[in-house]
């Protein structure tokens, strides 16, 4: 028989056997409209079990090939993937559809855990989440491993379009490729509507698809709208487009507790939440191009392009194009870093950052321990928050000469201006405290104590008798040398008894134009006895 193929552009003549009598070959399409199988295509009957007869008669061979001409194939049942090898699976193009009945509550195509190998291209899975009262969707790939997804439209599913998950027993699936496909229309569904999930599935490529309008009212914590949530990790998405998403604020790319993905020249076009999302560590996110974030939705000023929300380390971050809302308010930032769970380094640098409507925050927020923010361009009078932390207590005695504390050292940008302060905590063994600063030459400097006591210049001293602890807050300009500002210190009056200075710490803030800020922390002090400084 003659068959459609490209979409109907050429067409192949497929050669139908009758199986009862002839050994079926590698050669064979089997056609599930074959009177041997039956299948109508017609959006009415059940074809479940006459396409699960084609695909069981294509296993009896390695490399069968099931063709599933235009037409609406109405499925009652997942389609059942067989272990090991399973049998390419292709349409005549978008015009091919297998649409989930309603009340199918289930996947289109499943896999049973097992290694499995499948190629399924060249057709529309339908999920009719309006239909689905429990969990269900398009392929559900447990055990998927080296499984080629290609021009496949993915349309209404309820919970995720495409399902990549671990093998039986916990072994991760890998190495799936995932190519020109679409992912649309889930935003009426009553679960999460994700495009992809990854889940103990890794080493993932994802490539030149397209998700739009997706992200459903269900799911719980980080499972809950997004286009692509990355679980596993080591995924490689390239070249692929997101937008809209404003009926349940969906985010583009989630990369939950994971690590070593790579976005790489992505477009983010008006997501309703933030475009990339990444809890975890060593991601890379290069060469992508994200506007107006936030413009749909209704999380008006809570939204950014890039955001590192907890625990974040060893992100690199770099040559993006970045560019807010045209609407006031609707973006918080282009680049957010969230300093909890012990957030930083990370590395953002050469970044475009555009600001088209004013922003709800500022350009960034830099606020993770140690995190490198530099040559990127229009940073403007961004917030970039830095800070030193004391690793372990310092003793000092029979001294008034101030020497530079080993660990509250910050690095500083030629021509910026920065807001210091630094939360002190010292142990009064004798002689009290003298402080001043060591900064790059030319800078200049006014400070105080929380005595109110008014301090020209980084060289000036403040001294303490008996006090334990102090506040110091200033403000340091710098000249044409960049260097580092450094808290010195010693015993305001000479004594034979240590001094210690236990685990002060300090944050710099940018309030001018200045192509980088950067910082060092060390960890916690140890063995004091003292109380903890916090941050205001």
């Amino acid at each position: 028989m003659w068959a459609e193929a490209a979409g109907g552009s050429t067409r192949a003549w497929i050669a139908t056997r009758d199986l009862s009598s002839n050994a079926l070959t590698s050669l064979d399409w089997l056609v599930v409209t074959d009177p041997v199988f039956g299948a109508a295509g017609d959006g009415v009957r059940d074809d479940t079990a006459s396409i699960q007869a084609a695909i069981d008669a294509a296993t009896t061979v390695p490399g069968g090939t099931v063709y599933i001409p235009r037409g609406t194939y109405m499925l009652s049942q997942p389609l059942l993937l067989p272990a090991g090898e399973a049998p390419t699976i292709v349409g005549s193009g978008w015009t091919s559809v297998l649409k989930l009945a309603i009340g199918a509550d289930c996947y289109a195509i499943e896999m049973s855990g097992a290694d499995t190998r499948v190629a399924i291209k060249d057709l529309t899975i339908d999920g009719n989440e309006s239909g689905q009262t429990a969990a269900s969707g398009g392929i559900y790939g447990a055990g998927a491993v080296a499984c080629r997804i290609d021009n496949v439209h993915f349309i209404a599913c309820r919970d995720d379009a495409l399902y990549l998950g671990p093998q039986t027993g916990g072994a991760f699936g890998h190495n799936n490729r995932i190519f020109g496909c679409l992912f649309d229309q889930s935003m009426g569904s009553e679960g999460p509507g994700r495009g992809i999930h990854c889940d103990s599935n890794d080493e993932n490529q994802i490539v030149a698809c397209d998700f739009e309008f997706l992200g459903g009212s269900g799911g719980t914590t980080f499972e809950t709208a997004v286009c692509i949530l990355d679980r596993a990790g080591t995924q490689f998405i390239d070249a692929c487009n997101f937008v809209g998403g404003a009926d349940n604020n969906t985010k583009g790319i989630r990369i939950q507790d994971a690590s070593a993905t790579k976005i790489n020249g992505c477009n983010f076009d008006g997501t309703a939440g933030d475009s990339i999302f990444i809890v975890g560590t060593g991601n890379v996110i290069t060469g992508c191009t994200i506007f107006s974030p936030g413009e749909v939705g209704s999380l008006t000023g809570q939204v950014s392009g890039i955001h590192l929300e907890f625990g974040t380390r060893d992100n690199l971050i770099v040559g993006n194009s970045i560019a807010s809302s045209t609407t006031a308010g609707k973006t918080r930032s282009l680049i957010r870093e969230e300093a909890t769970g012990d957030a930083g380094p990370n590395l953002i640098v050469g970044n475009t950052l555009i600001t088209k409507g004013a922003l709800a925050v500022g350009t960034v927020e830099i606020d993770g321990a140690g995190t490198v923010f530099t040559h990127n361009l229009g940073a403007g009078t961004a917030t970039i928050a830095t800070k030193a932390i004391k690793d372990a207590d310092t003793p000092r005695a029979s001294t008034i000469t101030p020497a530079a504390d080993p660990d509250l050292t910050l690095e500083v940008e030629a021509n910026s201006t920065y807001d210091v302060e630094c939360v002190a905590v010292w142990t009064n063994g004798g002689g009290g405290m003298r402080m001043t600063w060591i900064a790059p030459a030319g800078a200049t400097m006014t400070w105080t104590d929380n005595d109110g006591v008014g301090v020209v210049g980084p060289t000036g001293v403040v001294t303490f008798a008996s006090a334990t602890g102090t506040t110091l807050k200033g403000t340091l300009v710098t000249g044409a040398t960049a260097g580092n500002l450094t808290l010195s210190w010693a015993q305001n009056t000479s004594n034979a008894t240590s001094l210690s200075s236990t685990r002060p710490c300090r944050r710099c803030r940018s309030t001018t134009p200045s192509p980088s800020k950067s910082g060092r922390s060390a960890a916690p002090g140890r063995g004091s006895t003292s109380t903890w400084p916090s941050w205001l």
